[in-house]
């Protein structure tokens, strides 16, 4: 893992800063950039100002960026090999995650808005300043809801309720989380592209801030799949950190669950 540049896409949300910490957790780190909005530093946690200003190698280096999602260049920078503010070398980055996801509005409840402006910042920067940077890797969050596998037809009710729920009460963010998730795979099958994308889409139901080290499930949402319907943000980064290493959902729509 210390081997890894790792760029994290929602770094400033509850999932995001879950991974940040758990990665200063490890013993052996790797170098982090973290593409944030301009003026959301605060957002991050206070361990961050604590381990980027330090060399020792049992501390996690990380570079900030700042940034709109939909701005190409500045994405190709966060991606590139460059120089921290404390002089740090950083190589190109290996690998991206993102836990960028969709906020409910009451409003696009009512005016069944179902823009999806984040998907189109994967579509038109994400991805192609990851096809210009050479970058192969990209795990991205979604949910059972946007994007359900074609074998998931034979699903018990209650998952095909939870599934409905979101197309019913919020179609911009269910908008949304598809809009991502399809970017994702569709670049994953630009046969233009020389370093081809090994893409992994990972699912979630509701995500809590339970038992950082539950168990997590994962497989196709079918009639034999053991998880419940919540997830722990701790779980997840953790299965994530795990998916880097051992890369076994490539090309896959992996459902993510504790029991």
């Amino acid at each position: 893992m210390e081997n890894e540049h790792i760029l994290v896409l929602g770094a400033t949300g509850a999932s995001g800063v879950a991974f940040i910490e758990a990665v200063d957790g490890l013993t052996h780190k790797p170098k982090l950039t973290l593409y944030i909005r301009p003026g959301s530093r605060s957002k991050l946690p206070a361990s961050t100002a604590a381990s980027k200003n330090n060399n020792n190698n049992n501390k996690t280096s990380i570079r900030i960026i700042e940034g709109q999602l939909d701005d190409r260049m500045v994405m190709q920078k966060a991606m590139s090999a460059s120089a921290s503010d404390d002089g740090q070398s950083f190589p190109p980055v290996s690998v991206v995650v993102s836990f960028l996801g969709s906020y409910v509005s009451f409003k696009a409840i009512f005016t069944r808005d179902k823009s999806h402006p984040i998907g189109d910042a994967f579509q038109k920067a994400i991805m192609p300043a990851m096809k210009e940077e050479g970058i192969s890797r990209i795990l991205a969050l979604s949910t059972p809801s946007a994007l359900p596998h074609p074998s998931e037809q034979d699903m018990p009710w209650k998952w095909w309720l939870y599934t409905c729920m979101p197309i019913l009460l919020a179609p911009q963010g269910n908008a949304e989380m598809k809009a991502i998730a399809r970017a994702v795979i569709d670049a994953g099958s630009d046969d233009s592209n020389p370093n081809p994308i090994d893409w992994t889409v990972f699912r979630v139901p509701h995500l809590t801030q339970g038992d950082p080290h539950a168990k997590v499930i994962a497989g196709l949402l079918d009639k034999d799949y053991a998880g419940g319907i919540d997830l722990s943000r701790g779980s997840l980064v953790r299965w994530v950190l795990r998916e880097i290493e051992d890369r076994r959902f490539l090309r896959q729509l992996p459902m993510l669950a504790n029991p």
